[in-house]
């Protein structure tokens, strides 16, 4: 996002007091990975469960790694006990306080410069990204109270690992889409070529790509194998990739779980070279 337009939307939510949803039309940085105010390695799904302090340092770690062109962003849970702001008394039923308290935190990451995009669902709790049929009209809610500074939603982290069919996925992503309208983008996070646990559903690229998604974010391997496969693992997997989808948005978001490794900034430099939509 030009500076321009980082002042404009700035100088509009100064005015308003009420931000809307940054408008992402170039390179995004969504780091997963980073290190928290303890020294411990700490991911962003967790975002709205965070204390203020760790809401803060969070924020200045993306933009930290963020470099000239680049739009900060970032993805986080908005449902899983203990992950998601409190946001449930029990799912479905909305504990408004909480939200509250949550829209804040949002609105607090748009005024900060950061593109904000959340996640439905948790591939390892209930409640289920499959089941999203059920909960059309607790999601509308949500978006209701959210959806103006958002710029994306994801139906669920590593919707491979339990996916029927592709039929199945693009059903889910169809109603998220239809509950939450109006936001910028749509899609999933995916594991490439991790095959289902249900099926034999693989994500590939092509026809195993949702059609009714415009933004993947990329799951290249288990992060803890990031250092060992190194740069030149990003290099044969990132190819293989993008030749087998060179259409859709891609954020390359989960490689490494360690951030702060020479091996993650060099494999972060290579990705940036390539020019995704997106790196984490």
């Amino acid at each position: 996002m030009s500076f321009i337009a980082v002042f404009i939307a700035w100088l509009i939510s100064f005015l308003t007091g009420n931000p809307r949803a940054i408008q992402v039309d170039g390179n995004v940085i969504m780091p997963l990975f980073y290190i928290d105010l303890n020294g411990k390695i700490a991911s962003t799904w967790n975002y709205l469960s965070k204390s203020k302090a760790e809401q803060q340092h969070c924020r200045n770690e993306i933009k930290r790694v963020a470099v000239d062109g680049e739009q900060p962003a970032i993805t986080f849970l908005l449902s899983h006990a203990g992950e998601d702001g409190g946001i449930w008394s029990n799912f479905p039923v909305i504990n408004q306080p909480n939200l509250d308290t949550a829209v804040d935190a949002i609105k607090e990451l748009v005024n900060d410069n950061i593109a904000v995009f959340p996640c439905l669902y948790t591939d390892d709790a209930l409640p289920r990204w499959w089941e999203i049929w059920k909960h059309v009209d607790v999601w509308k809610v949500i978006h209701e109270n959210i959806g103006r500074y958002v710029s994306g939603y994801i139906l669920s982290i590593e919707t491979n690992e339990q996916v029927i069919s592709l039929a199945q996925l693009q059903d889910c992503i169809e109603r998220m889409k239809s509950a939450m309208p109006g936001a910028q983008y749509y899609g999933t996070h995916l594991e490439y070529n991790a095959k289902s646990g249900n099926s034999n559903y693989r994500w590939a690229g092509g026809n195993t790509t949702p059609s009714n998604a415009n933004l993947i974010l990329v799951e290249l391997w288990q992060p803890q194998s990031g250092d060992a496969r190194g740069v030149q693992g990003v290099k044969i997997l990132y190819s293989d990739i993008v030749a087998h989808e060179p259409n859709m948005k891609l954020c390359i978001h989960e490689y490494t779980f360690n951030p702060p490794g020479d091996i993650c900034r060099q494999q972060r430099e290579y990705l940036r070279n390539r020019n995704p939509w997106g790196v984490g």
